[in-house]
């Protein structure tokens, strides 16, 4: 069984040399050049032991160092230091543990420097008893494994989304009505102004598009959840204000809603365009491709490739876009991808003034929280 180690005063060791070497503090006063009385003042703590102290005492006395009293006098102050605050280690706690900083400044909770306050606001806002609790999303399955690997970040956004979704008034429902407004969503990319019209196309399909600023290193850029079975709900981050990236993840979750996933558990797609290329499972495969290829069909980029590659200039892109009907934007961004997968299209450093931001054209017209919006709900 280990023992702790026992913290003595640097005046116990100078008691202990004096005693060795027979001396008095007067003795010691006098070889160090002092008034006893400093000596004196030393031992009763009333003299700080200095870096210049410790360097004379090392001198005295043989075999110590400076660094050993300056040592020796650190350990003794902090050993006497009183216990932390208990409710600075509860304050510690909640902030370590939630995003407490980030869920203030976005309105989602009240400000107070009252803990017991705070605690009750973060437990309120994550619907939670304790903050040892794992929070729980409304109509999700209860017993989900999906529980484990979402973070507290994921949480806070994901129960935002929750709470505003109600708020979108949207149809039932229904995979004709998607696929009707998915046939409108094609003639609409040239332009990055008819981006406006998405939420209401969508809620004529019974989809609810709501866009959310994410919370720092949550790394969502959108999620796809039902409220009920006949009332899906899409969300955007928009962490990155480009054409192409808006419109690969809009059209992922729309992959995600006509396939019905997300209806147990919501379907968190994070990190989408980082550099994790690592296998995925069979349904985020499934709507990457629907994504990649809902504008551009299957091998016609590869075509457009091997006919171009490497010389990718402005006018083959643009004209590559107008053939297919979409915007440049979004061509750049899949040969961009293409080149970190192929080495192949474009490195992603080139050709960048064509993805022309979206932000605030969407968050026009889309409920929208953060972003410089702040929905009263």
């Amino acid at each position: 069984m280990e023992t702790s180690e026992k913290i003595f005063a640097p005046s116990k060791y100078i008691k202990d040399f004096l005693e060795l070497r027979n001396w008095t503090q007067a003795d010691l006063a006098m070889v160090l050049g002092w008034l006893p009385i400093d000596v004196s003042n030393l031992i009763l703590r009333k003299k700080k032991l200095t870096p210049e102290v410790a360097k004379r005492l090392a001198a005295v006395f043989e075999n110590t160092t400076a660094d050993f009293w300056t040592e020796v006098e650190a350990k003794f102050v902090l050993s006497q230091s009183t216990d932390i605050d208990e409710k600075f280690l509860k304050r510690s706690e909640l902030f370590k543990r939630f995003p407490v900083i980030a869920l203030m400044k976005r309105g989602w909770i009240n400000k107070t420097d009252d803990i017991e306050e705070l605690t009750n606001e973060v437990l309120t806002f994550f619907k939670i008893k304790s903050i040892d609790d794992t929070p729980k999303l409304p109509h999700a399955a209860r017993k989900s494994t999906h529980y484990a690997s979402t973070t507290m970040e994921q949480f806070a956004w994901m129960l935002r989304a929750y709470t505003l979704a109600p708020a979108v008034m949207a149809k039932a429902f229904s995979t004709t009505a998607l696929d009707k407004a998915l046939e409108q969503i094609k003639l609409l990319s040239t332009d990055v102004e008819e981006i406006r019209h998405m939420p209401k196309i969508l809620a004529e399909a019974g989809v609810r598009l709501i866009v959310i600023e994410p919370v720092p290193n949550s790394k969502i850029d959108g999620v796809t959840f039902w409220l009920d079975k006949s009332s899906p709900v899409i969300v955007l981050s928009l962490r990155f204000d480009r054409v192409d990236s808006f419109w690969h993840t809009l059209l992922h979750e729309l992959a995600h809603v006509r396939n019905r996933d997300g209806q147990d558990f919501p379907v968190i797609d994070e990190d989408m365009f980082g550099d994790n290329l690592e296998e995925k499972p069979e349904k985020e495969r499934v709507a990457d491709y629907f994504a990649s290829h809902f504008f551009i069909p299957e091998g016609k980029l590869d075509h457009f490739i091997s006919r171009v590659h490497p010389l990718y200039s402005d006018t083959k892109i643009q004209g590559f876009a107008a053939r297919w009907q979409v915007h440049a934007g979004i061509v750049v961004g899949q040969l961009h991808h293409k080149h970190r997968l192929t080495g192949k299209g474009i490195p992603f450093s080139h050709q960048r003034k064509f993805l022309e931001g979206i932000r605030e054209t969407i968050t026009g017209s889309a409920l929208t929280d953060g972003y410089g919006h702040r929905p009263l709900i």
